[in-house]
């Protein structure tokens, strides 16, 4: 068969329906594949291996393969390699779909020549959509490559040479050209096969060695392209094809064909991607490409009912530098740009860099995108966000950055940018509207005086303002005297008796009137007050139960939370010791309440901290439990005292059977821990006797006490001659 024969082959099968390959050792994970993508027009083919995968590769026609990477006898990268250098496997798409998700399993995926990557558990509603995405892309892709491959043929270019492997003798003869292909002198391999292998990369060997097996053991035709080993630095690519001749009785004499070196090709086809996906200037994905990752985040924050944010952003004044400084200035400032872009849109916020076809470290989840439309024009796409307050939170920072001088050739620029915001799905449930509503912010924001932002909506502009206001008045709540505590009873189920409190931060703000707890503790924890409200309120509660105990009334213990920021303060033990001293408190009546996710979190160091702050004689609870992932295992540990459980379980018992054997299950547990059980918002009579039947110590809640003042609480200590029946802890 002639080269141009073996293309027009192998371009043919893009006529072909879809052929899906799904590589999974678990059935289930197939199953599930198989239901989502077995639609009309679509074949679906299954391994339950990498070797397995290898097979039905070279037998069928496929058009994508969804690959597992933890598997038995060969895994999904070892695989996913060896696929990557058969005849139509480099430009097959790959999507490395596994439960790994830390950079270096990702980095290895694309490493190993993975076109995307997708950890568990999968997002089945718009996995579709990708696939399809992929295989549009691939085919695209593989259209143009051979394409292009057929002018390379017909037209004869250069480096193309022919070789013969003689089956009788093992020996392969080869023209000069091929020697000059591979950088050696003629009949530098006299010594058949081995001298040829000598010269391919040793990532390549593998598939190169099983191409020729296969095409004398079928006694069919092949091709591939693999790497030569580099010399001086030099990256060759190669194309080899081969077909067997037979004699008269059908035995395989030698197989022909031809060597040709296509680098210049690869090179070519890496800018036509480049081109196709990317902005030639910055780097940055360009509008299409932006519009598909958009699609994507729409899609996903449709199902999740989440937002996403819309931001358009255009230089103010860019046409004058172009003008006055030149197209060269002007293009280093965009870059400039783009680079200070990236460095806002940051954390998880991973910048896609990479098309469908190219083998790069890139995070296949929907995430955070930065592109350059065109011009001084640019657009961020946020995922998952909460509200429109943490829109305006990174396009004040995208302000703050951009506006920064640009040295250029020892001339400071300074550029400012104008931003327009879009919500979905409030101000558009499509690509093109929010683009569109963006862009009309943005003009907006030009209008209202440059280097700000502006949301399409006055709305959602309104609330932003409140959000700042509220922060600015939260800054200045310490120093005002705004912040107040109420304590909530703790009471002992059996015998029935007063035991403790648990201190409950209030904000009484003379504009904004009485501020809610789930308003502005998040708030003061995004900005950095959380350490010091935190601090105040432990001072406080301790003051407080000086107070108490300064009244004549036995000693209550007192509980008070702290945050993960708190939690983790280098100065958290110098501050409790500080609060003890003053007060004079003794350690033993002091609880600190810590979150069932935030013990949870860098294990060693976390019960490090608890064994200090244990020793101290602190008393130390879960908070919430049952609504984090803490394994029993890890409890046992712990040098915890308290569990309480959270008041979502206790809501509905003991009428909710599921809660009911929950908290059943959780209280066995602590008990076997030897734990002190706590039980959080009682608000019925049922409740409470469900939880002491259960054996349920310790509880609190609306039913046994609302929270109330220090003042208040004394009153109630009072009333209820509490003086001489409150337990020692």
């Amino acid at each position: 068969m002639k080269p141009v024969e073996l293309i027009a082959t192998a371009s043919s099968k893009n006529n072909y329906a879809p052929n899906v390959l799904i590589v999974d050792d678990d059935p289930m994970a197939l199953l599930l594949a198989q239901k989502v993508l077995s639609t009309e027009g679509t074949q679906v083919f299954t391994a339950k291996n990498g070797a397995e995968a290898i097979e039905v590769f070279a037998q069928q026609s496929i058009d994508i393969i969804l690959m597992d990477v933890e598997m038995p006898i060969m895994n999904g990268f070892d695989s996913c390699k060896a696929i990557r250098l058969l005849e139509d496997g480099e430009t097959v798409p790959v999507l490395m779909i596994t439960g790994l998700d830390d950079s270096a399993s990702i980095e290895k995926a694309f490493d190993a020549g993975a076109t995307d990557f997708a950890a568990k558990p999968i997002n089945w509603s718009i996995l579709s959509h990708r696939v399809r995405y992929m295989m549009r892309a691939g085919r695209a892709f593989k259209d143009s490559r051979n394409t292009h491959a057929q002018l390379v043929d017909a037209q004869r270019l250069a480096k193309l040479g022919n070789w013969v492997w003689n089956i009788e003798d093992e020996q392969m003869v080869c023209s000069a050209e091929v020697f000059s292909i591979f950088g050696k002198k003629s009949g530098a391999w006299s010594n058949g096969l081995s001298g040829f292998y000598q010269a391919v990369h040793d990532d390549d060997l593998v598939a190169v060695t099983a191409s020729l097996k296969k095409a004398r053991l079928d006694k069919r035709a092949f091709a591939i392209e693999f790497r030569l080993k580099e010399t001086r630095g030099k990256k060759v690519y190669v194309y080899m094809t081969g077909e067997p001749e037979l004699n008269a009785t059908g035995e395989l004499i030698q197989i022909t064909g031809i060597i040709q070196d296509i680098t210049r090709r690869r090179q070519d086809e890496e800018k036509i991607r480049r081109l196709a996906y990317f902005d030639s200037l910055t780097g940055l994905i360009n509008r299409a490409t932006y519009k598909e990752r958009l699609f994507l985040a729409i899609e996903n924050a449709r199902r999740l009912k989440q937002q996403v944010a819309t931001l358009f952003i255009d230089l103010d004044d860019f046409k004058r530098i172009n003008d006055t400084l030149g197209h060269t200035v002007g293009d280093q400032v965009l870059t400039t740009i783009a680079s200070r872009l990236k460095e806002n849109v940051r954390a998880t916020d991973c910048l896609a860099s990479s098309s469908v076809l190219e083998y790069k470290k890139v995070s296949s989840s929907v995430k955070n995108e930065v592109a350059r439309l065109g011009g001084d024009e640019f657009t961020v796409a946020l995922t998952g966000i909460k509200n429109s307050a943490d829109a305006a939170t990174v396009a004040q920072r995208i302000l703050s950055n951009l506006s920064r001088p640009i040295v250029l050739e020892k001339q400071e620029l300074r550029v400012t940018p104008s931003i327009g915001i879009s919500i979905f799905p409030e101000d558009g449930e499509d690509v093109d509207t929010l683009i569109s509503n963006a862009d009309t912010a943005m003009y907006h924001a030009k209008g209202s005086g440059r280097n700000n932002f502006r949301f399409y909506h006055q709305s959602m502009n309104k609330n932003t303002l409140e959000r700042l206001n509220l922060e600015t008045q939260l800054r200045n709540a310490l120093e005002k005297n705004e912040f107040t505590l109420n304590y909530q009873p703790l009471f002992q189920l059996d015998p029935y008796k007063m035991v403790g409190v648990e201190a409950l931060i209030r904000w009484n703000n003379p504009e904004l009137g009485m501020v809610s707890p789930g308003d502005f503790i998040p708030l003061a924890e995004e900005i950095g007050l959380i350490v010091e409200i935190g601090e105040w309120v432990l001072s406080t509660a301790c003051q407080q139960h000086k107070k108490w105990l300064d009244a004549g009334f036995p000693p209550l213990r007192v509980a008070v939370n702290l945050s993960s920021l708190q939690f983790q303060h280098p100065k958290l033990v110098a501050e409790i010791q500080n609060a003890l001293e003053q007060s004079k408190m003794d350690p033993a009546y002091l609880d600190l309440e810590l979150t069932e996710n935030l013990i949870m979190q860098d294990h060693g160091q976390t019960i490090e901290a608890l064994h200090t702050l244990k020793e101290m004689g602190l008393r130390l609870s879960i908070d919430d439990f049952g609504t984090g992932y803490s394994s029993l295992s890890y409890l046992k540990r712990l040098p915890i005292s308290i569990l309480k459980i959270d008041r979502s379980f206790v809501t509905d018992i003991p009428s909710d059977k599921d809660d009911a054997a929950i908290t059943k299950a959780i209280i066995a547990m602590a008990h076997s821990l030897n734990l002190t059980v706590i039980a959080e918002g009682i608000e019925t009579e049922e409740q409470l006797a469900f939880l002491t039947s259960q054996g349920c110590e310790e509880a609190q809640g609306f039913l046994l006490g609302k929270p109330q003042t220090g003042d208040s609480i004394m009153q109630l200590l009072e009333k209820s001659h509490s003086k001489n029946c409150l337990s020692q802890p």
